[in-house]
């Protein structure tokens, strides 16, 4: 697993470029990266950009709850608080534009002072090369905060 995860690390580094407010359209989903540019001269680079779409409320949210703990309804952070997510990833920021895959995953809020989410997802993929593949992520969600930064763990399939 070890050996896994350091062959592919650049790939898994590089994948996660994520972006929640654009004002312009993305126009493709992947490109290829000069690994050069990172310092590497064997690995595959690939840049990945997608928005993620998270629906709470409404007819059909993509976000459920399904635990809370005793003092939940009583924290400022929702500490215990735990969720099931299914949220479409598309290429561009409307929820109308190409589905390029899902997120699906758990999250708890796991902070007892600011709201912040320990998730576990598993990004599955539905365009070009990279249908049917997944990447598994796994990190900490600091909600509030504008930047955010989650590990990869690779996946099966292209990655």
């Amino acid at each position: 697993m070890a050996g896994v995860l350091l062959k592919h690390k650049f790939t898994i580094l590089s994948f996660f470029l994520f972006i929640f407010l654009v004002e312009g359209k993305f126009h493709k989903f992947s490109r290829q990266l000069s690994p050069k540019s990172y310092g590497s001269k064997k690995e595959k680079l690939t840049n990945l950009m997608f928005c993620l779409h998270e629906r709470a409320s409404g007819n059909h949210p993509t976000v459920m709850q399904v635990a809370k703990g005793a003092k939940t309804d009583t924290s400022s952070s929702k500490f215990g608080l735990t969720v099931v997510k299914d949220e479409l990833l598309t290429l561009g920021p409307e929820p109308t534009s190409k589905i390029v895959g899902r997120a699906q995953g758990i999250g708890s809020y796991v902070d007892l002072q600011k709201p912040a989410l320990m998730m576990v997802y598993n990004y599955v993929f539905v365009e070009g090369k990279y249908n049917e593949s997944t990447l598994n992520v796994v990190g900490r969600n600091p909600i509030l905060s504008k930047s955010k930064e989650f590990q990869s763990l690779a996946g099966p399939g292209y990655f």
